[in-house]
């Protein structure tokens, strides 16, 4: 009896350890969403920066195709958005 019940306890702490693992997992992985976002979110508007640059580039360079340009880097920003 003294055997079932040291092995029920040992397992009962075990189980205990797990659980505490488990939430620590799950902040980690909350954690790391969060960054995710975060960084997706700077991605964007990074990618958002770099086509008005390059829009403004070629507006400068051709201007009789600037609105064309304009229509295009817009389009591309919108759908790059929606993604």
């Amino acid at each position: 009896m003294a055997r079932e019940s040291d092995a029920l306890r040992q397992r009962v702490c075990e189980l205990e350890d797990e659980k505490s693992s488990c939430a620590d997992t799950e902040k980690e992985l909350l954690r790391g969403t969060r960054t995710l976002k975060e960084s997706s979110g700077k991605v964007k508007k990074a990618l958002s920066g770099t086509v008005n640059a390059l829009t403004g580039i070629l507006k400068r360079r051709d201007p009789y195709t600037a609105d064309h340009q304009m229509c295009v880097a817009n389009f591309r920003k919108s759908d790059m958005l929606l993604r």
